[in-house]
């Protein structure tokens, strides 16, 4: 008898109770939305900040409407000789934070220095995955691409600092009183984040 005790496991215990019983199936279907959530602030972060490719915006020869990001004078007003700042992103055919000193206000050759570059005061983003995101609402690029890194790291530390706290609290309530808790605070906030650029352009212009 204590041998048999002694090899029991999971797939026994199974046996014993009901693998897909109601009641299992029941603690599933309240329990998915839950892990479902949790997966989303992980996800967020790639999807909000994401930082498509970009260029200057050059003046005098981009449109103020509706910048072409292909657009054939970049071949003369844009710098070919970069290097990416970011480890595994595709290469950009042209540098994404300069241009070439512009000499005249006419979109020509003769009227960009080639011997002389600029930061861009200014970005062209590629809309072709995303129209918008927070990264070209704030031009997170370039001189301002540490501060949309530090927001991922703003986001590890937050998982650092829900683990810390979310054990002893289990311990403390009980892990689905802990699991509750945490719902009813993240719940809102992906719903905000839902009105965070309407609440930018208010606060913006």
């Amino acid at each position: 008898m204590e041998d048999s005790e002694k090899n029991l496991d999971f797939d026994t215990i199974l046996d014993l109770v009901g693998g897909g019983g109601k009641w299992q199936w029941r603690k599933l279907f309240w329990l998915a939305p839950a892990h479902i959530a949790y997966g989303i602030p992980l996800l967020l972060h790639l999807f909000t900040a994401y930082a498509p490719s970009h260029r200057c915006y050059v003046q005098n020869c981009d449109s103020a409407l509706n910048p072409d990001f292909h657009a054939g004078f970049l071949n003369f007003s844009t710098p070919t000789d970069h290097t990416s700042s970011t480890f595994l992103r595709d290469a950009e055919d042209y540098d994404p934070c300069q241009t070439y000193v512009q000499t005249s206000p006419i979109c020509h050759p003769r009227a960009f220095n080639p011997h002389a570059k600029q930061n861009c005061s200014s970005f062209v983003y590629d809309q072709s995955e995303f129209s918008a995101t927070l990264t070209t609402k704030l031009d997170l690029v370039c001189d301002k691409v540490n501060v949309r890194h530090s927001l991922g790291s703003i986001m590890m530390f937050g998982l650092l600092t829900g683990s810390l706290i979310g054990g002893p609290l289990s311990d403390k309530i009980g892990r689905k009183n802990a699991i509750l808790t945490s719902i009813v605070i993240t719940v809102p906030c992906l719903i905000g984040n839902v009105f965070k650029y309407s609440l930018y352009d208010c606060f913006v212009h």
